[in-house]
């Protein structure tokens, strides 16, 4: 009897395994027929291949691959992950991410680890230097996913020099109306450049080198271009932005980026990163934050409505939390985790921003003029 049960298991499972496999199989088969018909790989590398011959930088793109019957293409597929993996971890150690680590060549990784390896983001399109090469830099074209069937595309240039000695920092541009209700306490500004500290979020731990390598020059250049993340770290640059569609297959982007590169690399060369501001050279050029009433009331509505909207979700979440004790199903202990996290979340973020803006006043920063 033991023995049909443990029959019956594997025949059962042996017909789910395969009908699972059939869509699975469909799929790679007509990304296969796709990558063998589709020549705009093909074109997209003979223009790197014009491009880092005018850049005098080599050309790693994984070459394309046409004519490949289906099972050689599962290798390709490997092949060209693992070939990106080095370009890959250049980007994620300045991101502070752990790197990635080619996997073992194996039948089932060809065909599962084309279909559930993280392919977005993916990194394409690169153009680099020798590994030895002082300075070294890196460009690719990095896909991020952002909805359930499309995409952006990023350029991001990855920069390295013993020449530089950099604070860790980065600089992106700022959401308006968050940076105006909510302003991040870290954020670096300067009462000396009220353009570049509405338009632009600086942080970073070393708030006094920062300050020395955010001269009026870098600024200016990080001013015009505006849409860009710049990042430092030490002998790192790293810089990323958008890339405009018709810009995708023309690349016709690098080249104007690279001179913005040169100029950032040329201007932090004349800076002097031993000679600091002292703190009270720093107090001065750090704005103080001063609020009209209209706004003040505006916050407060908001986060007062926070802390109600969170003290309301906790409430109900703790409620359905008794449920589940109660009960002891494990479904309503995640719809009680649901409520109770994101609840705890908003009051805190709420109470916090609603206190803060609390002692403004208290301090006498709301005035009765608007400063918009």
């Amino acid at each position: 009897m033991d023995d049909n049960i443990i029959y019956i298991f594997v025949i059962v499972f042996g017909v789910v395994a395969f009908f699972a496999h059939i869509p699975l199989g469909i799929a790679t088969l007509a990304f296969w027929m796709k990558s063998q018909m589709n020549r705009s790989d093909v074109k997209r590398f003979e223009r790197l291949n014009k491009i880092s011959a005018d850049l005098d930088i080599k050309n790693f793109t994984f070459p394309p691959q046409k004519k490949l019957n289906y099972f050689s293409w599962l290798i390709y597929e490997k092949r060209v992950e693992d070939h990106y993996i080095p370009f890959k971890n250049l980007i994620r150690s300045m991101n502070g991410n752990k790197e990635l680590e080619k996997k073992t060549d194996s039948i089932p990784r060809y065909f599962y680890g084309f279909l559930f390896n993280v392919k977005h983001p993916r990194i394409d399109d690169v153009l680099a230097s020798d590994d030895n090469a002082d300075p070294y830099i890196m460009i690719s074209r990095d896909r991020v996913k952002v909805g359930k069937n499309s995409y952006e595309d990023y350029r991001t240039i990855y920069y390295r020099s013993t020449q530089l000695d950099l604070p860790q920092c980065s600089v992106e541009e700022s959401i308006k109306f968050l940076d105006k209700i909510a302003p991040d306490p870290d954020d670096i500004n300067f009462i000396s450049d009220n353009i570049f500290s509405k338009e632009f979020d600086l942080k970073g731990e070393e708030e006094p080198r920062i300050r020395v390598l955010m001269n009026e020059e870098i600024r200016s250049i990080i001013v015009n271009n505006k849409n860009w993340i710049w990042k430092f770290d030490g002998d790192q640059i790293l810089i990323k932005y958008l890339i405009n569609e018709r810009l995708t297959d023309s690349m016709s982007d690098i080249k104007p980026s690279l001179v913005e590169l040169a100029k950032i690399h040329k201007a932090i060369k004349k800076i002097d990163m031993d000679i600091l501001p002292s703190p009270e050279e720093i107090d001065i050029d750090k704005p103080i934050e001063i609020i009209d009433n209209k706004l003040y009331i505006k916050r407060m509505t908001i986060f007062g409505s926070t802390i109600g909207c969170g003290m309301i979700a906790m409430i109900f979440g703790i409620g359905i939390f008794g449920e589940f004790l109660i009960r002891m199903q494990f479904d309503i202990f995640l719809t009680a985790l649901f409520f109770t996290l994101p609840g705890i979340f908003a009051f805190r973020f709420g109470y916090l921003e609603w206190k803060r803006n609390k002692k403004l006043k208290s301090e006498g920063k709301v005035t009765s003029n608007s400063n918009d």
